[in-house]
């Protein structure tokens, strides 16, 4: 992941969490305002971390395997 990549997500990630602090607070004085808000971002952003883990799981097994192509690359990188 690329800097640019993290700070994206970070910042969308901040995004989404304040969304459910504000969403909370309104809940905490209103009931009946935001009642499942909450809970379905978090269950949603829980479905993100898992997918994230699952895929970097996978690009790591994917790197190991022996491909012939590696077999190209010479010292320098090049083909």
């Amino acid at each position: 992941m690329t800097y640019a990549q993290h700070m994206r997500f970070a910042l969308w990630l901040a995004v989404k969490t304040f969304g459910c602090t504000l969403a909370s607070l309104v809940h905490a004085f209103f009931p009946f305002f935001f009642v499942t808000h909450t809970s379905k971002t978090i269950g949603n952003l829980n479905n993100v971390f898992i997918n994230r883990n699952i895929i970097a799981k996978h690009h790591k097994k994917v790197k190991q395997i022996d491909c012939p192509v590696n077999n190209l690359i010479t010292s320098e990188g090049r083909f």
